[in-house]
């Protein structure tokens, strides 16, 4: 690929992730006004759809204070990943 397609590759990219934006900001809005409109029921049901809007509880281990408390447990259980990011700026 010539730097020149992929200067257009990068443009047509930055074209797809600006629509995509618009697109989320769309499906935000409409889920908000879909919240809105259930109020406190946790589901609601139409002809065609059934919408559940519910909390969940869910636990999570509070890794900021083990680290403090116990170092060493924690040291033992961590692994180290890798990955590799693509940034475009």
């Amino acid at each position: 690929m010539s730097t020149t397609e992929l200067n257009a590759k990068l443009r047509e990219l930055k074209k797809y992730k600006a629509k995509q934006a618009e697109l989320n900001e769309k499906i935000s809005a409409i889920e908000d006004e879909i919240k809105s409109f259930m109020g406190d029921n946790e589901e609601l049901r139409t002809g065609t759809h059934k919408i559940t809007y519910k909390g969940i509880e869910g636990t999570r281990i509070d890794t900021k204070s083990m680290k403090k408390e116990l170092p060493d447990i924690v040291a033992r259980y961590t692994i180290n990943t890798f990955c590799k990011r693509l940034i475009i700026a």
